[in-house]
Protein backbone atom coordinates (compact mmCIF):
# COMPACT_ATOMS: atom_id res chain seq x y z
CA UNK A 1 0.00 0.00 0.00
CA UNK A 2 1.45 3.45 -1.13
CA UNK A 3 0.83 5.32 2.41
CA UNK A 4 2.61 8.56 1.47
CA UNK A 5 0.62 9.20 -1.47
CA UNK A 6 -2.51 8.22 0.16
CA UNK A 7 -1.92 10.55 2.98
CA UNK A 8 -0.32 13.38 0.38
CA UNK A 9 -3.41 14.07 -1.45
CA UNK A 10 -5.77 13.73 1.28
CA UNK A 11 -7.42 10.31 -0.05
CA UNK A 12 -11.14 10.28 0.85
CA UNK A 13 -9.97 7.12 3.44
CA UNK A 14 -8.14 9.08 5.27
CA UNK A 15 -8.99 10.35 8.95
CA UNK A 16 -6.53 11.05 11.84
CA UNK A 17 -8.49 10.60 14.72
CA UNK A 18 -5.40 11.92 17.24
CA UNK A 19 -1.66 13.25 16.84
CA UNK A 20 -0.43 13.96 13.38
CA UNK A 21 0.93 11.72 10.21
CA UNK A 22 3.56 13.10 8.13
CA UNK A 23 4.82 11.62 4.58
CA UNK A 24 8.17 12.30 3.16
CA UNK A 25 11.55 10.54 2.77
CA UNK A 26 14.27 8.73 4.96
CA UNK A 27 17.60 7.83 5.28
CA UNK A 28 17.72 4.27 6.50
CA UNK A 29 21.32 3.40 6.79
CA UNK A 30 22.32 4.83 3.89
CA UNK A 31 18.92 3.83 1.63
CA UNK A 32 16.44 6.55 0.68
CA UNK A 33 13.15 5.57 2.25
CA UNK A 34 9.38 6.58 1.08
CA UNK A 35 7.89 6.73 4.84
CA UNK A 36 5.06 8.10 7.09
CA UNK A 37 5.76 9.52 10.44
CA UNK A 38 3.19 8.75 13.34
CA UNK A 39 3.76 10.85 15.54
CA UNK A 40 3.19 9.87 19.73
CA UNK A 41 -0.31 9.17 20.59
CA UNK A 42 -1.38 8.72 16.73
CA UNK A 43 -4.09 7.03 15.87
CA UNK A 44 -5.05 7.08 11.93
CA UNK A 45 -8.19 5.44 10.26
CA UNK A 46 -7.85 4.31 6.93
CA UNK A 47 -11.76 4.18 5.50
CA UNK A 48 -13.20 1.00 3.43
CA UNK A 49 -9.95 -0.30 3.49
CA UNK A 50 -11.41 -3.91 1.60
CA UNK A 51 -12.11 -1.79 -1.51
CA UNK A 52 -8.44 -0.87 -2.07
CA UNK A 53 -7.19 -3.54 -4.54
CA UNK A 54 -4.23 -4.26 -2.94
CA UNK A 55 -5.71 -5.61 0.18
CA UNK A 56 -8.28 -7.80 -1.28
CA UNK A 57 -6.82 -11.04 -1.45
CA UNK A 58 -5.81 -10.17 2.41
CA UNK A 59 -1.93 -10.76 1.81
CA UNK A 60 0.52 -10.82 4.74
CA UNK A 61 3.25 -9.00 3.23
CA UNK A 62 2.44 -5.16 1.92
CA UNK A 63 6.12 -4.83 2.09
CA UNK A 64 6.13 -2.75 4.95
CA UNK A 65 8.69 -2.06 7.72
CA UNK A 66 7.72 -0.15 10.95
CA UNK A 67 10.72 1.28 12.78
CA UNK A 68 11.47 4.14 15.71
CA UNK A 69 12.43 7.82 14.79
CA UNK A 70 15.59 8.67 16.74
CA UNK A 71 15.14 12.63 16.58
CA UNK A 72 18.75 12.73 17.25
CA UNK A 73 19.21 12.15 13.81
CA UNK A 74 20.18 8.91 14.22
CA UNK A 75 18.72 5.92 13.43
CA UNK A 76 20.20 3.67 16.13
CA UNK A 77 20.73 5.49 19.38
CA UNK A 78 23.20 2.85 21.60
CA UNK A 79 22.16 4.43 25.05
CA UNK A 80 18.65 3.82 24.45
CA UNK A 81 19.28 0.58 22.98
CA UNK A 82 21.14 0.00 26.92
CA UNK A 83 18.78 1.63 28.94
CA UNK A 84 15.50 -0.51 27.23
CA UNK A 85 13.54 2.43 27.41
CA UNK A 86 13.05 3.46 22.96
CA UNK A 87 10.72 0.74 23.00
CA UNK A 88 8.13 1.68 21.20
CA UNK A 89 4.58 -0.25 21.01
CA UNK A 90 2.91 0.26 17.19
CA UNK A 91 -0.63 -1.60 16.19
CA UNK A 92 -2.03 -2.41 13.27
CA UNK A 93 -6.02 -2.98 13.50
CA UNK A 94 -8.63 -3.87 11.47
CA UNK A 95 -11.84 -2.55 12.47
CA UNK A 96 -15.59 -3.59 11.56
CA UNK A 97 -16.43 -0.98 9.28
CA UNK A 98 -20.25 -1.90 10.40
CA UNK A 99 -19.71 -2.80 13.86
CA UNK A 100 -16.51 -0.56 15.16
CA UNK A 101 -16.58 -2.40 18.12
CA UNK A 102 -15.37 -6.08 16.45
CA UNK A 103 -11.62 -5.19 15.92
CA UNK A 104 -8.43 -7.62 15.34
CA UNK A 105 -5.25 -6.67 15.44
CA UNK A 106 -3.11 -8.05 12.28
CA UNK A 107 0.07 -6.52 13.79
CA UNK A 108 1.82 -5.36 17.21
CA UNK A 109 5.14 -5.61 18.10
CA UNK A 110 7.69 -3.40 20.03
CA UNK A 111 10.01 -1.45 18.47
CA UNK A 112 13.47 -0.99 19.25
CA UNK A 113 15.72 1.82 18.24
CA UNK A 114 18.10 1.06 15.43
CA UNK A 115 15.44 -1.91 14.22
CA UNK A 116 13.14 -2.05 11.34
CA UNK A 117 10.64 -4.71 11.74
CA UNK A 118 9.13 -6.35 8.74
CA UNK A 119 4.62 -6.01 8.73
CA UNK A 120 3.06 -9.08 8.62
CA UNK A 121 -0.64 -9.31 8.30
CA UNK A 122 -2.47 -11.75 10.67
CA UNK A 123 -5.79 -11.45 9.23
CA UNK A 124 -7.38 -14.26 10.94
CA UNK A 125 -10.67 -14.88 10.32
CA UNK A 126 -11.45 -11.28 8.51
CA UNK A 127 -11.09 -13.22 5.38
CA UNK A 128 -15.01 -14.26 5.87
CA UNK A 129 -15.96 -10.03 7.06
CA UNK A 130 -19.13 -9.15 5.00
CA UNK A 131 -19.67 -5.97 5.96
CA UNK A 132 -15.89 -4.86 4.66
CA UNK A 133 -12.98 -3.06 7.34
CA UNK A 134 -11.11 0.03 8.28
CA UNK A 135 -7.45 -0.15 9.08
CA UNK A 136 -6.30 1.03 12.27
CA UNK A 137 -2.94 2.18 12.89
CA UNK A 138 -1.82 3.51 16.36
CA UNK A 139 1.46 4.39 17.69
CA UNK A 140 0.30 4.26 21.59
CA UNK A 141 3.83 5.95 22.42
CA UNK A 142 4.93 9.10 23.12
CA UNK A 143 8.38 8.60 20.54
CA UNK A 144 7.15 8.90 16.79
CA UNK A 145 7.01 5.58 14.81
CA UNK A 146 8.44 5.44 11.07
CA UNK A 147 6.30 3.04 8.70
CA UNK A 148 8.42 2.54 5.85
CA UNK A 149 6.55 1.27 2.48
CA UNK A 150 9.69 0.96 0.55
CA UNK A 151 12.79 2.41 -1.23
CA UNK A 152 12.26 5.38 -3.24
CA UNK A 153 12.30 4.76 -6.87
CA UNK A 154 12.40 6.59 -9.86
CA UNK A 155 11.64 4.50 -12.91
CA UNK A 156 11.76 7.63 -15.30
CA UNK A 157 15.78 7.48 -14.25
CA UNK A 158 15.89 4.23 -15.61
CA UNK A 159 13.91 4.29 -18.97
CA UNK A 160 15.17 8.00 -20.24
CA UNK A 161 18.72 6.98 -20.48
CA UNK A 162 17.49 4.30 -23.00
CA UNK A 163 16.87 6.69 -25.63
CA UNK A 164 18.68 7.65 -28.63
CA UNK A 165 17.98 8.70 -32.23
CA UNK A 166 14.63 10.26 -33.50
CA UNK A 167 11.92 9.98 -31.85
CA UNK A 168 8.19 11.21 -30.06
CA UNK A 169 6.77 12.06 -26.65
CA UNK A 170 3.53 11.79 -26.63
CA UNK A 171 1.18 13.63 -24.03
CA UNK A 172 3.80 15.47 -22.00
CA UNK A 173 1.73 18.68 -22.04
CA UNK A 174 4.06 21.55 -21.36
CA UNK A 175 6.52 19.93 -19.39
CA UNK A 176 7.90 16.90 -21.41
CA UNK A 177 10.49 14.34 -19.73
CA UNK A 178 12.60 14.27 -23.40
CA UNK A 179 15.05 17.30 -24.37
CA UNK A 180 16.52 17.64 -27.63
CA UNK A 181 20.08 16.61 -27.35
CA UNK A 182 22.92 15.62 -29.52
CA UNK A 183 22.13 12.48 -29.51
CA UNK A 184 18.33 12.90 -29.41
CA UNK A 185 15.84 14.45 -31.59
CA UNK A 186 12.63 14.68 -30.61
CA UNK A 187 8.60 15.73 -30.99
CA UNK A 188 6.14 16.40 -29.18
CA UNK A 189 2.77 14.88 -29.65
CA UNK A 190 -0.62 16.50 -28.27
CA UNK A 191 -3.88 16.31 -29.35
CA UNK A 192 -4.00 20.88 -29.90
CA UNK A 193 -1.33 22.99 -30.73
CA UNK A 194 1.16 23.78 -27.89
CA UNK A 195 -0.60 27.26 -27.90
CA UNK A 196 -3.86 25.66 -27.80
CA UNK A 197 -3.04 23.69 -24.98
CA UNK A 198 -1.39 26.41 -22.76
CA UNK A 199 -5.07 28.44 -23.13
CA UNK A 200 -7.09 25.36 -22.46
CA UNK A 201 -5.09 23.50 -19.79
CA UNK A 202 -1.89 25.62 -17.99
CA UNK A 203 -2.88 25.98 -14.54
CA UNK A 204 0.11 27.44 -12.93
CA UNK A 205 2.22 31.13 -13.25
CA UNK A 206 5.70 29.43 -13.27
CA UNK A 207 7.16 28.74 -16.54
CA UNK A 208 7.27 25.67 -17.92
CA UNK A 209 9.95 23.34 -19.65
CA UNK A 210 8.36 24.48 -23.13
CA UNK A 211 8.32 27.57 -22.45
CA UNK A 212 11.51 28.23 -20.72
CA UNK A 213 13.73 26.28 -24.06
CA UNK A 214 11.70 27.78 -26.61
CA UNK A 215 10.32 23.89 -27.77
CA UNK A 216 7.27 25.61 -29.58
CA UNK A 217 8.41 24.22 -32.72
CA UNK A 218 9.00 20.49 -31.69
CA UNK A 219 5.10 20.16 -31.10
CA UNK A 220 3.19 18.27 -33.56
CA UNK A 221 -1.13 17.76 -33.31
CA UNK A 222 -1.90 14.17 -33.61
CA UNK A 223 -3.95 11.52 -32.09
CA UNK A 224 -2.34 8.98 -29.55
CA UNK A 225 -3.73 6.01 -30.86
CA UNK A 226 -2.94 6.39 -34.42
CA UNK A 227 -0.17 8.47 -34.77
CA UNK A 228 -1.82 9.24 -38.33
CA UNK A 229 0.41 12.23 -38.85
CA UNK A 230 4.01 10.27 -38.09
CA UNK A 231 5.39 8.84 -40.68
CA UNK A 232 5.33 5.10 -40.93
CA UNK A 233 9.06 3.25 -40.05
CA UNK A 234 10.64 6.90 -39.27
CA UNK A 235 11.13 6.50 -35.36
CA UNK A 236 13.68 5.17 -33.34
CA UNK A 237 11.68 5.94 -30.37
CA UNK A 238 8.25 6.45 -28.69
CA UNK A 239 8.14 7.68 -25.51
CA UNK A 240 4.95 8.62 -23.07
CA UNK A 241 4.31 9.21 -19.56
CA UNK A 242 1.23 8.65 -17.72
CA UNK A 243 -0.46 8.72 -21.23
CA UNK A 244 -1.37 5.15 -22.16
CA UNK A 245 -3.95 4.36 -19.07
CA UNK A 246 -5.75 7.08 -21.03
CA UNK A 247 -5.88 5.05 -24.56
CA UNK A 248 -8.61 2.85 -25.77
CA UNK A 249 -7.70 -0.33 -27.22
CA UNK A 250 -4.32 -0.42 -25.77
CA UNK A 251 -3.44 -4.08 -28.15
CA UNK A 252 -4.47 -1.78 -31.20
CA UNK A 253 -2.31 1.50 -29.90
CA UNK A 254 0.48 -1.21 -29.55
CA UNK A 255 0.12 -2.11 -32.98
CA UNK A 256 -0.62 1.35 -34.75
CA UNK A 257 2.84 2.45 -32.65
CA UNK A 258 5.13 -0.44 -34.22
CA UNK A 259 3.79 0.40 -37.45
CA UNK A 260 5.72 3.80 -37.21
CA UNK A 261 9.24 2.24 -35.76
CA UNK A 262 11.99 1.52 -37.94
CA UNK A 263 13.38 -2.48 -37.06
CA UNK A 264 15.46 -1.23 -34.31
CA UNK A 265 12.72 0.93 -32.41
CA UNK A 266 11.50 0.77 -28.98
CA UNK A 267 8.47 1.80 -27.23
CA UNK A 268 9.06 2.97 -23.62
CA UNK A 269 7.42 4.59 -20.93
CA UNK A 270 5.75 4.73 -17.39
CA UNK A 271 2.27 3.66 -16.58
CA UNK A 272 0.87 4.13 -12.95
CA UNK A 273 -0.11 1.31 -10.84
CA UNK A 274 -3.35 1.33 -10.15
CA UNK A 275 -2.94 -0.11 -6.84
CA UNK A 276 -1.01 2.61 -5.51
CA UNK A 277 -2.63 5.84 -7.24
CA UNK A 278 -6.20 7.59 -7.13
CA UNK A 279 -7.26 4.53 -8.37
CA UNK A 280 -6.87 2.23 -5.84
CA UNK A 281 -10.29 1.09 -5.82
CA UNK A 282 -10.30 0.15 -9.29
CA UNK A 283 -10.19 -3.91 -10.43
CA UNK A 284 -7.36 -4.07 -13.03
CA UNK A 285 -8.43 -4.48 -16.78
CA UNK A 286 -8.97 -7.72 -18.06
CA UNK A 287 -7.29 -9.49 -20.90
CA UNK A 288 -10.71 -9.92 -22.10
CA UNK A 289 -11.00 -6.20 -22.27
CA UNK A 290 -7.89 -5.73 -24.34
CA UNK A 291 -9.07 -8.50 -26.93
CA UNK A 292 -12.77 -7.24 -27.27
CA UNK A 293 -11.46 -3.95 -28.00
CA UNK A 294 -9.22 -5.20 -30.67
CA UNK A 295 -11.46 -7.44 -32.49
CA UNK A 296 -14.43 -5.09 -32.67
CA UNK A 297 -11.49 -2.03 -33.25
CA UNK A 298 -12.68 -0.01 -30.33
CA UNK A 299 -11.34 3.57 -30.43
CA UNK A 300 -13.89 6.11 -28.85
CA UNK A 301 -14.36 6.19 -24.79
CA UNK A 302 -17.86 5.62 -23.93
CA UNK A 303 -20.04 5.90 -21.00
CA UNK A 304 -18.97 2.35 -19.55
CA UNK A 305 -15.47 4.17 -18.88
CA UNK A 306 -17.20 7.30 -17.12
CA UNK A 307 -19.25 5.14 -15.24
CA UNK A 308 -16.15 2.69 -14.01
CA UNK A 309 -14.04 5.93 -13.29
CA UNK A 310 -16.76 7.69 -11.11
CA UNK A 311 -17.93 4.27 -9.06
CA UNK A 312 -14.40 3.03 -8.02
CA UNK A 313 -12.34 6.62 -8.42
CA UNK A 314 -14.64 9.46 -8.10
CA UNK A 315 -17.90 8.71 -6.50
CA UNK A 316 -18.48 12.63 -5.99
CA UNK A 317 -18.92 13.39 -9.76
CA UNK A 318 -20.87 11.99 -12.50
CA UNK A 319 -20.68 10.76 -15.84
CA UNK A 320 -22.72 12.84 -17.31
CA UNK A 321 -20.69 16.25 -16.37
CA UNK A 322 -17.40 14.74 -17.20
CA UNK A 323 -18.67 14.11 -20.44
CA UNK A 324 -19.92 17.05 -20.95
CA UNK A 325 -16.59 18.70 -19.81
CA UNK A 326 -14.66 16.29 -21.63
CA UNK A 327 -12.76 15.32 -18.82
CA UNK A 328 -9.96 12.67 -19.49
CA UNK A 329 -10.50 10.02 -17.56
CA UNK A 330 -8.26 7.06 -16.91
CA UNK A 331 -9.93 3.89 -19.45
CA UNK A 332 -7.42 0.96 -18.32
CA UNK A 333 -6.20 0.11 -15.18
CA UNK A 334 -2.68 -1.54 -15.11
CA UNK A 335 -0.51 -3.41 -12.56
CA UNK A 336 3.49 -4.48 -12.64
CA UNK A 337 1.48 -7.93 -12.68
CA UNK A 338 -1.09 -7.41 -14.74
CA UNK A 339 0.94 -5.05 -17.51
CA UNK A 340 3.08 -8.02 -18.75
CA UNK A 341 -0.02 -9.91 -19.75
CA UNK A 342 -0.64 -7.41 -22.30
CA UNK A 343 3.23 -6.81 -23.39
CA UNK A 344 3.30 -11.11 -23.98
CA UNK A 345 0.18 -10.56 -26.03
CA UNK A 346 1.38 -8.11 -28.31
CA UNK A 347 5.02 -10.09 -28.47
CA UNK A 348 2.51 -13.50 -28.94
CA UNK A 349 1.89 -11.23 -32.27
CA UNK A 350 4.91 -10.43 -33.44
CA UNK A 351 4.77 -6.78 -32.65
CA UNK A 352 7.91 -6.74 -30.83
CA UNK A 353 10.37 -9.54 -29.11
CA UNK A 354 11.09 -8.52 -25.56
CA UNK A 355 9.42 -6.34 -22.42
CA UNK A 356 11.81 -4.86 -19.91
CA UNK A 357 10.18 -3.45 -17.06
CA UNK A 358 11.66 -1.59 -14.08
CA UNK A 359 9.27 -2.01 -10.59
CA UNK A 360 9.41 -1.10 -6.77
CA UNK A 361 6.91 -2.30 -4.09
CA UNK A 362 4.46 -0.04 -3.39
CA UNK A 363 5.30 2.91 -6.00
CA UNK A 364 3.33 4.85 -7.82
CA UNK A 365 4.18 3.92 -11.26
CA UNK A 366 6.46 1.64 -13.30
CA UNK A 367 8.57 1.59 -15.76
CA UNK A 368 8.56 -0.63 -19.39
CA UNK A 369 10.70 -0.83 -22.73
CA UNK A 370 8.93 -2.82 -25.62
CA UNK A 371 12.07 -4.01 -27.56
CA UNK A 372 11.89 -4.87 -31.53
CA UNK A 373 14.73 -6.93 -32.30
Amino acid sequence: MNLPDLIKRSDRAVRVTSGSVVPGLQNWHGEMRRTVTLEGGTELLLLRSDEFECLRDFPHDIAWRVWHEDRSGNVESSSAKQNGDMDIPFVLEAVNAKYPDRISVLFNDRLAAGTAKPVSMDWTAWTQCADGFHLRLRNRDSSPVVVDTGPHFESRSKILPLIHGNGIEIGPGLNPHILPSKDVEVRYVESASAEEWVRNYKKADKPSITEQRNLWSNYVVADAQMLSTIADGSLDFIYSNHVFEHLMNPLGVLENWRRKLRPSGKVLGVVPDCRYIFDLRQPPSSVDEWLRQHSESVWTIGSEQYERWCRFTAPYNTPEDLIARKYSIHVHFYTSETFPTLCRIAVEQGLFKELKMETSPNNRDFGFVLKTT
